[in-house]
């Protein structure tokens, strides 16, 4: 195989904390149109865990390994999937940064250019991801707080994504930024929502993307929420989950602050009061 070449660019984050978002400005940035870039058609970013890329390269169906055998090729598969791209590759996950069960990172260094991280307040995040899965906001809190919680995990019928490790909140956000000894920059949702210039302008600097302010302005507007929330009631949105109502709810922060009982928000405080108090949380 060629020499590496450091061209993949992570988009982390735990669900529901604003990757979407970042990846339609990212496709709002790079396109020419004077339109703005349809939810459907974000053929700038894939996203980690997607079986069909997965398989592509291994040249066989992921569906006859078992989860542990998948980890152990997946870091070949990101290889080779940035041996062809050639140019920066911009990859979504929602899975915590881990070793297999070779002791070899998922996510190679040899590959990685940089993380963008995408962190959100958990009171607020936990209100949406209960709506994301239809799901009960103390069910929800539970998933927050287990560091064994997975995604896409395969019961009754395969799922278009491989499994992975989603963690607690806390470890999903410690294993990026602290664990992987990759570089980081780490993005705020509630920037974005309050200090949108400043905060994409930030992430655009980090990811060495050369456009001017104005350009900047522009591809956040072309992707503000009012937009994106159109686009999915005229025409759905096909990344949204199979039980939530819409995907695009309310973009708002502080939700919590009416959503959440006062049992609720010691739950999630008490499990996550430190990295929380770490980005100003709390």
């Amino acid at each position: 195989m060629p020499e590496a070449k450091k061209n993949m660019v992570w988009l982390a984050s735990y669900p529901k904390s604003g990757n979407t978002w970042f990846r339609i400005f990212l496709s709002n940035l790079f396109s020419d149109s004077p339109l703005a870039v349809h939810i459907n058609d974000l053929t700038e970013t894939t996203i980690s865990s997607n079986r069909s890329i997965i398989d592509s390269y291994l040249g066989m169906h992921s569906s006859e390994l078992t989860a542990e055998e998948i980890d152990k090729l997946r870091p070949q598969v990101f290889k080779r999937f940035s041996n062809e791209k050639g140019e920066t590759a911009y990859v979504k996950t929602h899975e915590a940064w881990t070793l297999n069960s070779l002791g070899i990172p998922i996510f190679p260094k040899e590959i990685t250019k940089g993380v963008l991280y995408i962190i959100r307040n958990p009171l607020d995040l936990a209100i949406s991801y209960a709506f994301h899965n239809n799901e009960s906001i103390d069910e929800t809190i539970s998933i927050l707080n287990n560091e064994f919680s997975k995604l896409c995990e395969q019961k009754l019928k395969l799922n278009i994504q491989t499994q992975q490790l989603l963690s607690s909140w806390s470890n999903h956000v410690s294993s990026w930024i602290d664990d992987s000894k990759l570089p980081v920059h780490v993005i705020r949702y509630e920037d974005m929502l309050e200090h949108p210039l400043n905060a994409f302008k930030r992430a655009a600097d980090f990811l060495h993307l050369k456009y001017e302010e104005s350009e900047i302005k522009k591809a956040i507007n072309k992707s503000s929420f009012d937009t994106l929330k159109d686009m999915e009631t005229s025409e759905g949105f096909k990344e949204r989950g199979i039980h939530s109502e819409a995907f695009f709810r309310k973009g708002k922060s502080n939700e919590w602050e009416s959503g959440l009982s006062k049992n609720q928000i010691d739950e999630i405080v008490k499990h996550h009061g430190k990295i929380m108090k770490r980005f100003g949380y709390l």
